[in-house]
């Protein structure tokens, strides 16, 4: 997953999906298309891309993940940018409220949601892995 911040403050982000290493369809979620590396990701890209509700659940998860990214980045920055700036005042005492913010209210949902998407994926990549007999079983 890579992801980006517009100057707005809007995030797009775009899913690479590879096998053993090797990268073989990219999805982008601005421009909802996907491009593949190989004739594996040929073979997927038009199998994926008339499925308007896997589309939507790339683009969504994206949007949501790439958004919760961007404010804990902002929020660590900010974070970082205080503890710096204490450190160089001889009396000053960093706030504890700022240092005892738990990290578990960011993490959860990124990690259920790519729980989700590998489980989903998972079966699924498998499953056409195996009708194509590339699965190499």
């Amino acid at each position: 997953m890579t992801c980006m911040c517009k100057a707005d403050g809007r995030t797009s982000g775009s899913l690479e999906f590879s096998l053993g290493g090797e990268r073989f369809l990219t999805f982008d979620s601005e421009t909802e298309e996907y491009r593949a590396d190989n004739s594996l990701g040929e073979r997927l890209k038009k199998k994926w891309e008339n499925d308007e509700d896997l589309n939507k659940f790339f683009k969504m998860t994206l949007k949501g993940d790439c958004k919760k990214l961007h404010q804990c980045s902002v929020h660590w920055k900010k974070h970082l940018e205080r503890t710096a700036a204490s450190t160089t005042a001889i009396a000053t005492v960093p706030s504890k409220a700022a240092m005892n913010m738990p990290i578990a209210w960011w993490i959860c949902p990124v990690i259920l949601t790519w729980i989700t998407i590998v489980g989903f994926l998972g079966g699924s990549l498998q499953l056409q892995l195996l009708r194509a007999g590339l699965s190499g079983k």
